[in-house]
């Protein structure tokens, strides 16, 4: 067939390799952990936690060490209803050679709520790989009480695996906001968390949790948004036109970022990897002295680098070290427009600048250089000499034990940190570490039984070399920061089944949420998987319905529904529109209008000033006074061309627009500077004139 090509890839691939594959060596390697030949060193009892999916082979394993050892498995299901079923279904028909085929799920028919069909696959297929192996808690003890609010009713629901049941009485336990663009949905969200805390002074910051999807898009709208009201301040007034308490203090903590989105010498590290095989254009070398990392090196200011910029330019450098380093991209033995000759020139300028030698070792003296300039032009040899050591030492293939030691004095080479954060060489050492173990503890590690052991240090290019430090970048779950006293800002993963009582979902936009699967169109299992293979977007939707569950009080969900230019209205993510369905089905689509908001493209927009009118009410939506300083202003123009207001309560609460005296607006003129220090900060320098010798 058309895909025959690939089993006779895969087994060349292996003859080449010589060396088993996982698949192949995992039998052998359990088979003596079964009958004690090989103690893997694992203690008497094992308890694994917090699982809500499982891969069969990964069961295989477990087994195995079950034989000899006591393991126990606590497994999150969101349905102890649905658990039962489905145990009930497998005790009367046990499934034989392992878990069914994904098409074949009997569990599906079993969900009667809509989100347990569609969000709950992982949790379903879970208990299908364990079989009839698991039992389920007893319940608590005690009825449960009758559910108050949407979310208690949604959660008891799910629970109870019934479908939703129709009832009146919505209430804002689940706010479902919309949005233009991520930077109004943090604004959107922030105002939305201290409206919560305002309604219950209960709640404190500790209680909020963050969520989203992509934490690299929104930490630094968080961290602008949420920190400028770190502290209280003045907030827009009520209904009455007074002015509210101040805002709850919103400092947040960010986990789950990458390292290199913290740490700037983790960063650089993949550009080191990028200056070692660069052909060193004059662009390259002037983008690396305008990094702050660089800067800091070698004590660059503005002034310097501009004034390098400039010489790199005056020196008519465009790319290449020296000849021999254009040879090798195939551009002959050349050394015309090198950083050899133009360095050369500069340097010679230094000294010969003004004497009537024309040529000083076959390069004419760049004109200029002297006095101030020999500093830019000293710095910059330094740092081409530096990039210069940087190419070889990352520029060729090294054993593997090697690259740690070789990256470290790379990016020692050309970076540093700012003053009092040291640590950040301490992480990029520990990463280094990590990623390239020393060969001691190479050694020191166990290879798997029937594995054939590989070269004790085996060499790797340096593109092999850069693919580790690019994982670097990626945004892994992490233990910090959790439970510090401030809002948590988190990807799912860490923290979804983890009780909080306000749970916030940020950016649930169809193009965030849920991932897709990496599929380029040659993956021949596509359509046959069995029941507990990965699956991205099944495990976005677990993830989504984990943290409904641990919702205590209040669910929030932003997304961005339209655009932020042409107003073009957006779909939220399929499961946040499934939400939205079996939310219809429990209050109804009247009351379906009230918990999905629709916010304004700009927040100094006066609807957000107006009581009621998004907000909770007898109160307005945002808590910005910066933006309903805006919002007056907005208002103050419109009666000033003489246009109708569009909402009354500014008619009283703006301000008419302050008198300007003329002879203020002269000392303005005259010296803004002076004026603007006596008029707002109450200073006042005394005018030339009025300077005398006893001052």
């Amino acid at each position: 067939g058309a895909d025959a090509w690939q089993p006779r890839l895969w087994r060349r691939v292996r003859a080449q390799i010589g060396v088993p594959s996982p698949a192949e060596l995992l039998p052998a390697a359990l088979d003596p952990v079964r009958s004690g030949a090989v103690d893997p060193g694992l203690p008497e009892r094992l308890f694994v936690y917090g699982l809500t999916a499982l891969d069969p082979l990964h069961m295989q394993v477990l087994e195995a060490a079950a034989v000899r050892r006591e393991v126990h498995l606590y497994l999150l299901h969101p349905s102890p209803a649905l658990w039962s079923e489905t145990a009930r279904l497998l005790e009367a028909a046990p499934a034989a050679g392992g878990p069914p085929e994904r098409s074949a799920d009997p569990t599906r028919k079993l969900a009667r709520h809509p989100l347990l069909r569609t969000w709950a696959r992982e949790s379903r297929e879970l208990q299908l790989v364990l079989g009839g192996r698991a039992e389920a808690a007893p319940p608590p003890a005690g009825a449960e009480s009758p559910p108050q609010t949407l979310l208690a009713r949604l959660q008891q629901d799910i629970r109870s695996n019934r479908p939703p049941v129709l009832q009146t009485g919505p209430d804002r336990s689940i706010q479902i906001h919309v949005s233009h663009g991520a930077r109004r949905q943090v604004e959107v969200l922030r105002d939305a968390i201290l409206h919560v805390l305002a309604a219950d002074r209960t709640l404190e910051p500790r209680d909020v949790v963050v969520m989203t999807p992509d934490i690299a898009a929104f930490a630094p709208l968080l961290e602008a948004a949420f920190m400028r009201n770190a502290g209280g301040g003045g907030t827009a007034p009520d209904a009455a036109g007074e002015e509210a308490a101040p805002p709850a203090d919103l400092r947040i903590r960010i986990a789950d970022r990458a390292p290199a989105a913290v740490n700037p010498l983790v960063r650089f590290a993949a550009s080191v990897f990028d200056l070692a095989g660069a052909r060193l254009e004059a662009g390259t070398i002037r983008e690396l002295i305008a990094l702050p990392v660089v800067r800091r090196r070698f004590g660059l200011d503005d002034q310097i680098t501009d004034a390098a910029a400039s010489l790199i330019e005056d020196a008519n450098v465009y790319w290449g070290l020296d000849a021999g380093h254009r040879a090798e991209w195939n551009a002959g033995a050349n050394e015309q427009h090198t950083w050899r000759r133009g360095l050369d020139r500069a340097l010679a300028g230094v000294f010969y600048s003004d004497s009537s030698v024309r040529v000083v070792g076959g390069a004419a003296p760049l004109d200029g250089v002297e006095g101030q300039e020999a500093r830019p032009a000293g710095l910059l040899a330094q740092i081409i000499d530096r990039a210069a050591a940087v190419r070889s030492l990352l520029g060729r293939p090294r054993p593997f034990s090697e690259w740690g030691p070789a990256v470290a004095a790379a990016v020692r080479l050309l970076a540093a940190p700012e003053w009092g954060d040291e640590w950040q060489w301490g992480q990029l050492e520990r990463l280094l570490e990590r990623s390239f173990p020393p060969l001691e503890e190479q050694e020191g590690q166990d290879a798997p039984a029937g594995a054939a052991r590989p070269s004790a240090d085996p060499v790797i290019s340096p593109a092999e070399a850069r693919l580790a430090v690019e994982d670097w970048s990626q945004d892994t779950p992490g233990p910090l920061h959790f439970r510090t006293g401030y809002v948590t800002v988190c990807t799912p993963p860490p923290m979804r089944s983890v009780p909080y009582r306000v749970v916030c979902l940020l950016g649930m936009d169809d193009d965030r949420f849920p991932r897709g699967a990496d599929d380029d169109g040659d993956d021949l299992l596509r359509g046959h998987e069995t029941a507990g293979d990965p699956d991205r977007a099944a495990e976005d939707r677990q993830l989504l319905l984990d943290a409904v569950m641990a919702a205590g009080d209040h669910l929030i969900v932003t997304y961005s529904g339209r655009d932020e230019l042409t107003n073009a209205e957006y779909p939220p993510a399929a499961p946040i529109a499934e939400l939205l369905d079996a939310m219809e089905e429990m209050a109804g689509a009247e009351a379906l209008e009230e918990i999905v908001v629709h916010h304004p493209l700009q927040p100094f927009s006066e609807k957000n000033f107006t009581p009621g009118r998004l907000g909770p009410p007898g109160r307005p939506w945002s808590f910005d006074p910066m933006q309903y300083d805006g919002a007056q202003a907005v208002q103050r123009r419109a009666r000033t061309e003489g246009r109708q207001l569009s909402y009354p309560f500014f008619a009283a609460s703006a301000e008419a627009p302050p008198e300007i005296r003329l002879e203020d607006l002269i000392r303005f003129l005259e010296n803004p500077a002076r004026w603007f220090l006596h008029a707002r900060l109450g200073f006042r320098i005394p005018a030339a004139g009025e300077i005398s010798d006893d001052m």
